[in-house]
């Protein structure tokens, strides 16, 4: 009983706070998009030693203090543990610091909808979690509780060091070099992988968020004279490899170009009925009209999301495993597509958007691509974006003014999570299976809406004839989540997005028509409109023999080290063939 006295309720405040990290892990873990490869049971390890090394760091702080010890480490615990679950609800992944970058964009009300969208029921195990935590610091044995928190940290290190005592015993340390090497500057050296969940369950978030995030952080990291001939080596491959391009594949002249970004558009939308009636009848009439499509892309997108689809069409670059790449895009000199436009084939380049210019850094990134001029659909500054109506709208009155030719990006939202409301007039003549959740029948009613403005701007554009002198090509910036839609992943293939290229005058038979990556967009864009480069993107030509559907991850290593270190700002050497 004694014992209990002294050590209990310590014991109880610290198991809590790993309940509370079990959770986390749990809830990012068993989202169904990225992290299918990696096991529950491997975070587990790491639990305890987070708040083992929180624990220590706050007695120190306050120190013989044992309530604030306790507090300060459970609210910051607490703080990962909230940051985690409500970001991994809507990106699927850990939390990263860089999105603090961001919160000028979450000025309004607009995001409050997005609060019922990130609860669940599960989530009241914080509530439980905490009200006992505090009732633990009320109890009256806490005051006669005599615990030394240093001593009770030292020894739960020495539990925690179980893995380097076998390391020891199995001959892997020798020295403190190869101590550090293997347990801590491995971490450092290479702060995260690939896929960046991997790196928080196999280092925890101490490490990860807290030393490499915050101290190490995924700035600019100058390369060295190695590794840029080792990217250059992998570009030279990459070029020697390239296939030729087929016969007839090429845009004749300078037409316009309509480059249509369509947000959460999925391709399982296109030609599905219900009812009898189509969702998208106007894009499923221009997928037969005798252009290239193709229902079967799957997205290469990360953290960044949408801002991570305009770095892979127009930049060519896979986005950073941990971080958002447009952080990076607008620091550092690209090989931007509007820009080679614009440079070798005279194009005036222009965007239109449905937010504010400054929202996600659109502006200053698409002044890095080389698009010359961002719109801005809002209709007041009170807004934080306008629906599908308003941006064709604008887009249509602002491309009266270009100067031609011009590649003109259209970016949509009204496809955009949440899908708990339906936001748009209603169409009544589509009714839907019961078995179709609540969430997935607002969302097909709202590919309706876009589908319909979609086909009054292009209508605009043959009123006005610029239709027949115009190349159009319409995609998705991501997939539509799962979870977000409320259904089963077996339910609907929720993982591919449709491209559609109309109007260009090409041989289409010869084109490519299997399984391709978002990264393919960029090199078979350039192939299309006929562009000179030596860098042509991390993926394959649609427009090319020996096409191949590959991510590799020495791609994806090469394509970080770009983004991180300023590649083509080092090298400047953009458009010799």
């Amino acid at each position: 009983m004694a014992i209990l006295r002294k050590y209990g309720i310590s014991c109880v405040l610290f198991l809590l706070m790993c309940m509370n990290l079990l959770y986390m892990h749990y809830v990012v873990l068993t989202d169904d998009f990225q992290n299918t490869d990696i096991s529950f049971k491997e975070p587990c390890n790491f639990v305890y030693f987070d708040v083992l090394l929180t624990t220590l760091f706050f007695s120190l702080l306050t120190w013989r203090r044992r309530k604030l010890t306790y507090i300060f480490s459970y609210i910051f615990l607490v703080y990962f543990v909230l940051a985690n679950i409500i970001y991994s609800r809507f990106f699927h992944t850990y939390f990263s610091f860089c999105v603090f970058s961001e919160t000028t964009n979450f000025s309004g009300t607009w995001w409050f909808g997005y609060v019922q969208e990130a609860f669940r029921w599960t989530d009241l195990l914080l509530v439980f979690t905490t009200s006992l935590f505090v009732w633990c610091l009320m109890v009256r044995t806490w005051r006669k509780a005599r615990v030394n928190v240093v001593i009770l940290i030292l020894l739960l290190l020495t539990i925690s060091c179980n893995k380097v005592w076998h390391d020891v015993k199995d001959g892997y340390i020798t020295d403190f070099a190869s101590f550090y090497d293997r347990h801590i500057g491995s971490y450092f050296q290479n702060s995260y992988r690939f896929n960046p969940s991997s790196t928080v369950v196999e280092s925890g978030i101490i490490r990860t968020q807290v030393v490499c995030d915050v101290l190490i952080g995924t700035g600019y990291k100058a390369l060295d004279d190695d590794e840029i001939k080792q990217i250059d080596n992998y570009l030279a491959k990459i070029k020697r490899e390239r296939g030729a391009q087929y016969a007839g594949t090429t845009v004749v002249g300078r037409p316009n170009i309509v480059f249509i970004i369509v947000e959460s558009y999925l391709s399982v939308v296109s030609d599905l009925k219900v009812n009898g009636k189509e969702i998208t009848p106007y894009l499923n009439a221009i997928k037969h009209s005798g252009g290239y499509y193709n229902g079967q892309m799957t997205p290469c997108i990360t953290t960044g999301e949408s801002s991570d689809a305009q770095v892979i069409y127009f930049a060519g670059l896979i986005p950073m495993s941990k971080g958002m790449a447009v952080m990076s895009v607008i620091r550092d000199d690209i090989v931007g597509l509007p820009r080679l436009l614009h440079e070798q084939k005279g194009y005036s380049t222009y965007m239109t958007i449905p937010t504010k210019l400054s929202f996600w850094h659109q502006e200053e990134a698409n002044i890095k691509y080389g698009i010359d001029t961002t719109y801005s659909a809002l209709q007041s500054e009170k807004d934080v974006w306008v629906d599908d109506s308003i941006v064709f709208s604008v887009a249509s009155d602002k491309q009266k003014h270009m100067k031609e030719p011009f590649f003109h990006t259209i970016l949509t939202v009204s496809m955009h999570a949440p899908y708990k409301g339906y936001k748009f007039p209603e169409h009544k003549d589509l009714v839907f299976p019961a078995k179709y959740s609540n969430e997935y029948k607002n969302y097909l009613k709202y590919c309706r809406y876009t589908d319909m403005q979609i086909e009054r701007y292009i209508n605009d554009m043959k009123a006005s004839g610029e239709y027949n002198n115009t190349v159009f090509i319409i995609t998705s910036d991501h997939q539509a989540h799962a979870e977000l839609l409320n259904i089963r992943e077996e339910e609907i293939n929720h993982s591919k997005v449709p491209i559609y290229i109309i109007n260009a005058g090409i041989d289409v038979d010869s084109a490519y028509n299997g399984e391709i990556l978002q990264i393919d967009i960029y090199p078979s864009l350039m192939d299309l409109f006929g562009l000179r480069s030596d860098f042509r993107g991390f993926g394959h030509s649609i427009f090319r023999q020996n096409y191949k559907c590959e991510l590799t991850d020495e791609a994806r290593n090469i394509s970080n080290r770009i983004l991180t270190g300023n590649y083509f700002g080092q090298k400047m050497r953009f458009v010799s063939r």
